[in-house]
């Protein structure tokens, strides 16, 4: 069995528990991710998988090397992690977004389609399902096929609030919810630092079985 660890500058980032949870926020903005930080500062080397395969060691060391991580198997470790009935476990992840985000990720026209919902909703807070969320093209999805994903919910949480001078604020909230059935794509950091202009036809190949074999291991799971 051999493990892979991580090397290149994202290591340095890895083992720095404040550095990683400002590295990650911008992705997900959740505050979990500090728990992460502190079980990645707590992992030898940042020796996060196992395989009996050179071949997907290697994958995973290149992955690294460019800023691309699975946050799963820290996510699996964490104290918020809940057990599963059957066998398994499961984590709801609080994505904390503010305007700009919303703006920069779904983009000025799928923002203002939100607000408005909201608005003709009535209610500072509510949590809404906004058709075609992940409809707009983003620099995360472009990437190599394997490492793509969408995320399966489309619902929003507005939370409103008012300030000293009176003028009303919101910030979004989206739950994803990870566990170990959750797809091997599903929570990849820096995804769209890999794609096929700047990768080689073995490291796809590479990347590619190993986004399989981790398929075939939740396909034994949920049998």
């Amino acid at each position: 069995m051999t493990k892979a660890t991580i090397t290149g500058p994202l290591q340095q980032i890895l083992k720095n528990p404040q550095r990683f949870e400002q590295y990650a926020q911008e992705a997900y903005g959740s505050p979990l991710l500090r728990d992460v930080a502190n079980l990645i500062d707590s992992t030898d080397n940042a020796q996060v998988l196992s395989f009996n395969s050179n071949r997907m060691t290697y994958a995973i060391k290149r992955m690294s090397n460019r800023g691309v991580i699975d946050l799963k198997p820290f996510f699996k470790r964490s104290s918020h992690a809940k057990p599963m009935k059957g066998g398994g476990w499961y984590l709801r992840v609080p994505i904390q977004q503010g305007t700009r985000d919303i703006i920069k990720k779904f983009g000025r026209s799928k923002y203002d389609e939100m607000k408005q919902q909201f608005n003709d909703y009535g209610s500072m807070s509510a949590t809404l399902s906004i058709n075609d969320l992940f409809a707009k093209p983003n620099a995360e999805m472009n990437t190599l096929s394997p490492l793509s994903y969408t995320p399966k919910s489309n619902n929003v949480t507005q939370i409103g609030y008012r300030t000293k001078s009176g003028n009303v604020r919101n910030t979004y909230v989206m739950f994803r919810t990870v566990s170990s059935k959750s797809e091997p794509s599903s929570w990849i950091l820096n995804r769209n630092n890999l794609n096929e202009d700047n990768t080689s036809k073995r490291l796809q190949d590479d990347i590619n079985a190993l986004i399989n074999n981790r398929m075939r291991q939740i396909a034994k799971l949920n049998s």
